[in-house]
């Protein structure tokens, strides 16, 4: 799966979780094995929160609003571990 472009700003950070949430189906397709999915979202994970620690001005903590994307993610059925 690509990744959506590095986000300059916090909207777009916003945006690139929405679009990996959105593709979350897609991944488990392409990696159905479950230890390959993990290791393929932890991948996507921490390109998430090194771009989220990018983020100079934004109305809430980038780097927390991304793991609670990414927890929300796991709970809705995506990986088992981060």
């Amino acid at each position: 799966m690509d990744l959506p472009p590095v986000a300059a700003d916090f909207e777009g950070l916003v945006a690139r979780c929405d679009a990996v949430e959105k593709k979350l189906p897609q991944l488990h397709v392409e990696f159905s094995d479950p230890l390959t999915f993990d290791r393929a979202f932890a991948a996507i994970a921490s390109a998430l929160l090194a771009n989220a620690e990018q983020i100079e001005a934004a109305p809430e903590d980038p780097v927390a609003y991304v793991r609670k994307r990414l927890d929300r993610m796991l709970a809705a059925g995506g990986a088992t571990t981060r």
